[in-house]
């Protein structure tokens, strides 16, 4: 399901700030609920980021960027954590207490 990790000569210019970027794309034949799936830089904290409550389509994508404003806007989600060239991913599904 991730098809790409930007990170770190690869940082995008939004809202007057650099952040890096993951994009998220659906490579199945069928539609996935991300809603039920979390993301973090965090092995301890593994909830930290809940993805967006929508249906990603076949060969379709949602951009995430990392600069812990926590926010959807402008057609991107913003995670509540940011992101450097040391840090690991972690997805979870339906969350872990």
């Amino acid at each position: 399901m991730i098809s790409e990790i930007l990170l770190p000569e690869s940082e995008i210019a939004y809202a007057g700030t650099l952040s890096r970027v993951l994009e998220i794309t659906n490579v199945s034949n069928k539609s996935v609920e991300l809603g039920k799936w979390h993301i973090s830089n965090d092995a301890y904290k593994p909830n930290l980021y809940k993805l967006p409550d929508i249906s990603l389509q076949p060969g379709k994508a949602i951009v995430l960027i990392s600069d812990g404003k926590n926010t959807a806007a402008d057609g991107y989600y913003h995670t509540n954590f940011t992101i450097t060239n040391a840090s690991k991913i972690y997805f979870t599904q339906g969350g872990i207490k």
